[in-house]
């Protein structure tokens, strides 16, 4: 038998907690729950209705209803056929990825700013505070709203139960609905009573000499302070005054986002740009460590599994030249071929120097395509699928001599036809 420790392991929960929020109240529904699944192994799981089977493995699908949230431990896919993710990078996942850049480089400059952004927040927080109850008073009077509530609730329940035609249950129907009755006169005191209290204690603030005006100088000389930091550029050459380290790690955040998302369809690829942009934001805005893994883990669980960029395969490129002529190569394995091309009736005819011509099916205008060619340029073959998920791209070619990015995520195969494929994209890893 083969000693497990030479196993490879598919998947790996550690003290994996899972918690719901049901209305107001945290209930567990996972403890401390380890396990490893190992490759060519099967795992069942056992137990009774509503022990949490489901829920695990909810989990690491990623399929936990929204109010669901992981509290503690870890969850570690590292399936190849999982992990490995590519995606093709065509001309509109090419657009998706200088979006993403362009989203982050937008961004990345409220980073200068994030010391007086997190000095805002306490002021603004103080200020609450001085007009506000604490939080020991908050928890004291929601404690007491939340247990009328249920013991309403309580007797609401126990009023369905009795029957009206029946002489002590019809005595007991009163005495339940007046009781009823003072739970819910409790509760309207209560909130008065709450009421009462943040009305005095905003009265006082605002009526304390200068207290009020001494704050809104604060805030206002803190954000003059960010702005002035915002406007200032580190590196006036670069897009937006960006560092190059930042913009570096940007353009691999920017894959990671391409990686992450693009698997799923295009309405929900909306839908997470938009958490994400939100999520980068506010991230940016008060200086989170964006190298740190555990934080852009974080980060991206507002949308969908983090996609780890990992490398990038360029491929073989052909470039078309505004002057008729082409040049395709293979930067990995060092081959170049020159010639000329012919672009007719929807026909591409490539042409090399000793004669020998390439015909290829081509819907795009030939000065507005960047395709890639087989590693031997005797025919035009599309790539085979892969069993693995791939992510792949090429950054748009420009009219006159186009090389394709040397970061840029490479991918896969064409729909249909005898179209070109495209360059090989970054493999990458998956961590949730």
């Amino acid at each position: 038998m083969q000693n497990q420790t030479d196993r490879k392991v598919l998947l790996s929960l550690k003290d994996v907690e899972v918690k719901f929020n049901v209305r107001g109240r945290i209930l567990t529904a996972i403890r401390r729950v380890s396990l490893d699944i190992y490759e060519n192994e099967a795992l069942a799981i056992v137990g009774e209705s509503g022990s949490g089977k489901s829920v695990l493995t909810k989990t690491f699908a990623g399929m936990l209803e929204s109010n669901g949230f992981i509290s503690n431990g870890t969850i570690i896919l590292s399936d190849d056929e999982i992990s490995d993710t590519s995606v093709e990078l065509n001309a509109a996942n090419s657009r998706k990825l200088k979006q993403y850049q362009d989203m982050l480089n937008k961004h990345s400059v409220l980073e200068r700013g994030a010391a007086e952004f997190r000095a805002i927040q306490e002021k603004k927080n103080e200020i609450q505070a001085a007009q506000a109850l604490s939080l020991d008073e908050e928890a004291d009077y929601a404690a007491r709203l939340k247990r009328l509530k249920d013991n309403a609730v309580d007797k609401n329940n126990y009023l369905q139960t009795l029957d009206r035609r029946n002489a002590e249950d019809a005595k007991e129907i009163v005495k339940v609905k007046q009781q009823i009755a003072e739970f819910e006169a409790e509760r309207e005191q209560l909130e008065a009573e709450r009421k009462k209290i943040l009305e005095e204690r905003m009265a006082k603030y605002k009526s304390e000499s200068g207290h009020a005006a001494r704050d809104a100088e604060a805030l206002k000389k803190l954000e003059a302070e960010r702005a002035e930091k915002i406007a200032k550029a580190d590196n006036p050459d670069n897009p937006n005054g960006l560092t190059d380290e930042v913009l570096a790690r940007n353009e691999r955040l920017a894959k990671e986002l391409l990686l992450s998302t693009a698997r799923y369809p295009w309405k929900k690829q909306l839908k997470f740009r938009r958490k994400l942009d939100k999520a980068f934001k506010i991230a940016m805005s008060t200086g989170a460590d964006l190298n740190d893994p555990d934080v852009l883990g974080k980060i991206f669980d507002v949308a969908a599994f983090r996609v780890e960029y990992r490398s990038f395969d360029p491929g073989s490129e052909l470039t078309l030249n505004k002057d008729g002529s082409y040049l395709f190569s293979v930067p990995t394995e060092e081959i170049e071929e020159q010639g000329s091309y012919r672009y007719e009736d929807g026909v591409l005819t490539l042409t090399d120097k000793s004669g020998r011509q390439i015909t290829a099916s081509c819907i795009t205008p030939p000065l507005r395509i960047l395709r890639s060619l087989p590693t031997t340029p005797s025919r035009w073959i599309p790539s085979v699928p892969s069993r693995r998920s791939r992510l792949s791209s090429a950054l748009p070619p420009t009219p006159s001599t186009a090389t394709p990015s040397s970061t840029a995520p490479r991918s896969s195969t064409p729909r249909t036809g005898r179209r070109s494929a495209a360059p090989a994209l970054p493999r990458s890893s998956r961590t949730p």
